[in-house]
């Protein structure tokens, strides 16, 4: 059982650090409803968000049952949270035609897949590691955390400071420099109760 007299803080910033990937997540989400993320039309930025959201509804459940039959669910959070960044960064390879497409579309569908995945995988995670009294600290800090990154974006790439087309690659970057260090910090680790 899991005892403690103070807030969780080491525990708390782990799990706090999957705000990177998950705010790039709500960063593709609203370029995508705002028609901004790729050089396409806004009906086509549409049709990716049907595509993505169709993805989302497919693997929450998905993500129930495979969570509810692994006994560690730590490296599917941290594979959860690395997609979506991993696929935005194989844009610096420059893919033209088709590939681009495509490409376009596993972004889309991986920052919904990633988005639900990793919240029910996260929830869950923190569930076993914080007790209650201080879990609803944790969500709200997470949240947060994700919103006011999910905004800065934006602003960054208003003032010039993104340096690719996509502007996304700045973004993917810092979500990867969040989760290596959270994986630093050993995730699987934290102490841990059977729900």
């Amino acid at each position: 059982m899991l005892q403690y007299r103070e807030f969780p803080t080491r525990t708390a910033a782990v799990f706090l650090l999957f705000a990177g990937p998950i705010s790039l997540n709500f960063y593709v989400i609203m370029g995508l409803i705002s028609g901004t993320v790729f050089d396409l039309s806004l009906d086509e930025h549409h049709g990716l968000l049907g595509y993505g959201a169709l993805a989302a509804v497919f693997v929450l459940p998905l993500t129930g049952i495979i969570a509810d039959r692994i006994r560690r669910i730590d490296p599917l959070m941290i594979v959860a949270a690395a997609v979506t960044p991993l696929a935005c960064l194989y844009l610096l390879t420059g893919p033209v035609g088709n590939q681009l497409t495509t490409l376009n579309l596993t972004i889309a569908i991986s920052s919904f897949s990633s988005l639900a995945a990793l919240l029910v995988l996260w929830t869950i995670r923190v569930n076993q590691s914080i007790i209650a009294r201080y879990r609803g600290r944790t969500v709200a800090a997470l949240l947060t955390f994700a919103i006011v990154l999910s905004t800065l974006y934006p602003m960054l790439r208003q003032a010039g400071l993104f340096i690719d087309p996509k502007n996304l690659i700045l973004p993917a970057i810092f979500a990867l420099i969040l989760l290596l260090v959270s994986i630093s910090m050993k995730p699987w680790k934290q102490p841990r109760v059977s729900l």
